[in-house]
C-alpha cells in the first residue's frame, strides 16, 4: 500500500468551547525519551512503553462481544450517542467484509521510529491496511509499513490462528503457536471495531456533535494494489470525547506483538447515515495518535 497522506480530519464544524480537554498520557512522555529508533511500530505509536500489563484502568481485550443485532438505522437516534456508537460497532462485527486504511501520526517525534508529522508537507509516515473477507483464507490481513520500509504482516485464519512476519519487502508469515492478547487484537477481524468498544468501555464524556461531511483517504493511490480510487466525501454524524485506547505494536527484540493502554486520549468519530463507522481519529493533545478510515464495509 502506498503512503497516501491523510487529509485533515474532515470536520466542517469546530468543537464547541466545552469540548473535552485532551491531555497527553505520561506513557507518551516517558517512553518517547527512552525508546530507541530500532523499534518498529506495527500500526501504532512507538512512543508507548512496550508492556503486557494493561493496568487496572484499561478495557479488557477479550470481553465477549454482545450477541444482539444492531437495530435498524431508521429506528436509531444519532443523538443517543452511546446507543448509536454501540449499534455501529455491532454492524462492523456482523459485516462480511471491510477494508481499513490507517495512519500513525505524531508531532515532534522521530520519523525513524515510524511516527510522522501531521504537517501536510511531510512526505513519509507509517501507514497500513487491514482487510477482512469472510470468503477468503486467511480471512483477515493486517499490514503496516514503517517509514523506513520495514513491513509487519499479520494474518488471521478462520480457525483463529494468527501468523506474523516482520522485515523488508514482503516477509512470509509463520504461525504463532500460543497467541497472546496482543496477537488476538491485531490478527482478528475485531480490529475494525475495537476502538468503538474501547470508547464504550472507557469514555465518560462521549457526546454527539451533529451532522457534517468528512473526507476519507482513498484505499490506495497505487494501481498495482488493484483497488485504487479517489477520496470519498460522506455525510456523517460526528462524536467526540476522551477514552482509554489500547494501542498495539511490534517489539523487534522479543519478536512479538505488544499492547498498551493510553488514557484520556481525545477522539473524533464519524458514523455515516447508514449507521456505519467511517472515520476514527484519536490523539493525545500533542499530535500523537492514529487515523482509521473504513471502506467497503458490507
Amino acid at each position: 500500500m502506498s503512503s497516501t497522506n491523510p487529509p485533515d480530519r474532515g470536520t466542517e464544524t469546530a468543537p464547541g468551547p466545552d469540548a473535552p480537554r485532551r491531555r497527553p498520557h505520561w506513557l507518551l512522555v516517558a517512553a518517547a525519551a527512552v525508546l530507541c529508533p530500532a523499534v518498529v511500530v506495527a500500526g501504532w505509536q512507538a512512543g508507548h512503553v512496550i508492556t503486557h500489563d494493561l493496568g487496572p484502568g484499561a478495557p479488557a481485550t477479550q470481553e465477549p462481544r454482545p450477541l444482539s443485532a444492531a437495530p435498524p438505522v431508521e429506528a436509531s437516534d444519532p443523538a443517543q450517542a452511546e446507543e448509536f456508537v454501540r449499534s455501529a460497532a455491532l454492524r462492523v462485527d456482523a459485516a462480511q467484509g471491510f477494508r481499513v486504511v490507517f495512519f500513525v501520526h505524531g508531532a515532534g517525534t522521530d520519523a525513524s521510529v515510524g511516527l510522522a508529522s501531521l504537517d501536510p508537507g511531510s512526505a513519509e509516515r507509517g501507514h497500513g491496511r487491514a482487510v477482512f473477507d469472510s470468503g477468503s483464507e486467511p480471512r483477515f490481513d493486517h499490514t503496516f509499513t514503517a517509514v523506513d520500509g520495514t513491513r509487519v504482516v499479520r494474518h488471521g485464519a478462520d480457525d483463529g490462528r494468527c501468523s506474523m512476519a516482520a522485515g523488508p519487502g514482503d516477509p512470509e508469515p509463520s504461525v504463532i503457536e500460543e497467541p497472546s492478547d496482543a496477537d488476538a487484537y491485531l490478527c482478528s477481524r475485531g480490529f475494525a471495531s475495537a476502538k468503538l468498544w474501547e470508547v464504550l468501555a472507557s469514555s465518560e464524556d462521549l457526546r454527539y456533535e451533529g451532522e457534517e461531511y468528512t473526507d476519507l483517504v482513498p484505499l490506495s493511490d497505487d494501481p498495482a494494489d488493484g483497488d485504487s480510487q479517489g477520496s470519498e466525501r460522506v455525510p456523517a454524524h460526528r462524536y467526540t470525547g476522551t477514552f482509554t485506547a489500547l494501542v498495539g505494536g511490534y517489539d523487534p527484540q522479543g519478536q512479538e506483538n505488544v499492547l498498551s493502554p493510553v488514557e484520556e486520549t481525545g477522539f473524533d468519530l464519524w458514523i455515516d447515515t447508514d449507521g456505519l463507522p467511517r472515520r476514527f481519529v484519536h490523539d493525545d493533545g500533542a499530535g500523537t495518535g492514529e487515523t482509521y478510515d473504513v471502506h467497503a464495509l458490507s
